[in-house]
């Protein structure tokens, strides 16, 4: 018995912010933006818009497209609606399943996916539940300083969503997880204000301290070599050869990121790493299971897929799928 994805469905916001419109506000050379990250465009909600609203919108489909009840709803989120209460209840209240399902959030920063689709692996293979959707959800826009070029211009919204369900193939879906955390980094990638180590006031809001703190060095470094190093527990636990892998799905988080993870696996010809960061930017949350979606079609079956991430913490992880 495994653990398998039923369907999938992704919301982008409609408003798209290219690289353009950064340089001129910055002042910064032609293409600088592309240059470090890979990144052109970005969609970013309206103020209107929550985290909770995304993630109804990607939601939505999958209902509508699967009729069998489900039981559990997880949120994947760095940005919650409010601190309480939780905003997988948000939407699960938006979607009117009030009485029907449990819910909770997961907060893992860029890595929250991974450890919620691990949760709800768990729940499954346990047979305490048959099925349940996972969804990532981010408004980073709302936690970014729009006058700092080096971080809102990585940043995008977006929310993506997977029903798991149950299924009797022996060979088919989640095979392995491996996950992990280093928290010597809780000082790399941090918003120092609004929680109750250190409380919002009047002048922290005007010091900016309620927005996202990046030292990009240590958290590139950090990246590579976690994601690098997940791969390879991921697949040794599997017992798959470097030669078995089919597809990476990494955190879309900078294309150099994910460059640099692909040159130290040794560059494999037969893999495919997927990637998104050009037209969407670091949806954190999103990320991996919109890439997902943008690829499913062109994935062949009996194949060996890994999904990995690394996020603030630092926490990363990786799933092993069987397509």
């Amino acid at each position: 018995m495994k653990t398998i994805i039923i369907d999938s469905s992704v919301y982008v916001p409609k408003q798209v912010v290219s690289n353009d419109v950064y340089e001129k506000k910055f002042n910064l050379e032609k293409n600088w933006i592309e240059k470090r990250t890979g990144i052109q465009l970005r969609h970013l909600a309206e103020e209107t818009q929550s985290t909770s609203d995304l993630a109804v919108e990607a939601i939505k489909p999958i209902l509508s497209r699967n009729s069998e009840p489900i039981e559990f709803i997880l949120c994947a989120t760095s940005t919650p609606d409010s601190l309480l209460p939780s905003t997988a209840n948000k939407i699960c209240n938006k979607l009117d399943l009030n009485h029907d399902v449990f819910c909770f959030d997961i907060m893992a920063a860029c890595s929250g996916f991974l450890y919620a689709l691990s949760v709800a692996n768990a729940f499954i293979q346990s047979g305490l539940y048959q099925s349940g959707i996972v969804v990532g959800s981010d408004k980073m826009s709302a936690i970014i300083n729009q006058e700092d070029p080096y971080t809102c211009t990585l940043f995008g919204d977006a929310a993506g969503a997977f029903l798991l369900k149950k299924s009797s193939h022996s060979d088919k879906g989640i095979i392995s997880t491996v996950l992990g955390s280093d928290s010597t980094g809780v000082d790399k990638l941090f918003i120092k204000a609004g929680g109750s180590e250190i409380p919002m006031t009047s002048q922290r809001l005007l010091n900016n301290e309620h927005y996202v703190t990046m030292l990009g060095k240590e958290v590139f470094i950090n990246a590579v070599n976690k994601m690098t190093s997940m791969i390879d527990k991921v697949t040794e636990k599997s017992g798959l050869s470097s030669k078995e892998i089919h597809y990476i799905i990494p955190h879309q988080a900078n294309q150099r990121i994910s460059d640099a993870v692909y040159d130290k696996l040794g560059r494999p010809e037969h893999v495919k790493m997927f990637s998104i960061i050009k037209n969407h930017g670091n949806i954190v949350n999103a990320s991996i299971p919109v890439t997902y979606h943008c690829y499913q079609k062109e994935m062949s079956s009996n194949k060996n897929m890994i999904m990995v991430s690394f996020g603030a913490g630092f926490n990363f992880g990786a799933l092993h799928i069987r397509t």
